[in-house]
């Protein structure tokens, strides 16, 4: 069932979005698009179990890069159910899970994610720690608010230096629609995709 999550992940990135509740969340400036959905809206029951269990919101925020890193590749999803997101690793995204997310329910979650048995090092806030996956790195970062999750290293740096202040932070609420954002080259936010 994870897998099929980080699926809708990276479609939903390509083709649309989707609704949730109210929330803020600060993604690094430099992002290309950035996008919010609620686990409870998709219909993945196991899913919504596990981050009921865990006490992790059941919203989830996507971002990234379009001209960084590995690009995602579309035959990755050839096979659905053989789907993982290990896959994903080394792409040019962040995903963030907010709110405080305790270390234990961290571990599990990722786990039952990458379908591993990793420990998360003690995780100190606005740094970088890694975490091996089938010899992939994995860059979790805890904010004093926020959980980030980053593909590679690049997207660690930029969040990382958003963290500390070192390069600008987009700050978005989502209200009551559906939210996809994309951008043309910077500044401006160019689509916002409501449904």
């Amino acid at each position: 069932m994870a897998r099929k999550l980080i699926l809708l992940v990276v479609l939903s990135t390509l083709l649309s979005s989707f609704y949730l509740f109210a929330i803020t969340i600060f993604v690094p400036g430099n992002s290309d698009f950035v996008m919010y959905f609620n686990i409870n809206n998709i219909g993945d029951q196991e899913l919504t179990a596990i981050l009921q269990e865990a006490g992790i919101t059941p919203i989830i925020s996507v971002y990234g890069k379009f001209s960084l890193g590995s690009a995602l590749s579309l035959s990755i999803f050839d096979e659905l159910e053989d789907f993982s997101p290990k896959v994903l690793i080394g792409s040019p995204i962040g995903i963030v899970l907010p709110g405080k997310i305790g270390d234990k329910s961290l571990e599990f979650l990722i786990n039952y994610m990458f379908d591993a048995n990793i420990q998360i090092p003690k995780l100190t806030v606005n740094q970088p720690s890694i975490v091996t996956i089938d010899n992939k790195k994995l860059y979790i970062i805890r904010s004093k608010d926020n959980i980030y999750l980053c593909f590679n290293k690049d997207i660690s740096m930029f969040t990382k230096d958003m963290l500390n202040a070192k390069i600008s932070s987009i700050s978005l609420l989502t209200k009551d629609d559906v939210i996809a954002y994309f951008k043309r080259p910077w500044p401006k936010w160019d689509v916002k995709l409501e449904g």
